[in-house]
């Protein structure tokens, strides 16, 4: 985790773009391009503004921020658990977020992996559809 002070996470923000903003777990691309817009509004710079003052006054709030893990080959790719395995997909989820990846609960043509264990069933023949990589053990993922 990474501590920012709220002027600097806002300035940090002012620097993404587009896709960096949609690869965001839970930031599609409309609201990716709503933050852009935001961020380039006269109302973001008064807001920015007025953290700096606050922060010269020591007062100021600070923001935790997750590192990302830009190592990790699964860095910003997206899967999907389907089927059962011998750990809980909670656990599974927990470990792939760690690994920079985003699970989701549906194959989509933004889909990178599905993760399918015993019993996968329609979400196996989706993917396989979509042409989705298929992962078959957790070992593949060092899990």
């Amino acid at each position: 985790m990474k501590n920012y002070s709220v002027s600097e996470f806002l300035a940090r923000l002012k620097t993404l773009n587009h896709e960096q903003l949609d690869s965001i777990k839970g930031i599609g691309p409309v609201l990716a391009e709503n933050i852009i817009e935001f961020v380039k509004s006269q109302r973001f710079q008064t807001l920015s503004n007025d953290f700096k003052d606050l922060e010269k006054s020591k007062l100021a709030p600070h923001v935790t921020v997750p590192e990302e893990n830009t190592n990790s080959i699964f860095n910003t790719k997206t899967f999907v658990i389907t089927g059962s395995f011998d750990i809980s997909r909670d656990v599974i989820k927990e470990k792939l977020e760690q690994l920079g990846a985003t699970v989701s609960g549906s194959i989509s043509k933004n889909t990178d992996y599905l993760l399918a264990g015993e019993k996968a069933g329609s979400k196996l023949e989706k993917a396989q559809s979509l042409g989705v990589s298929v992962i078959n053990s957790l070992e593949e993922l060092g899990i």
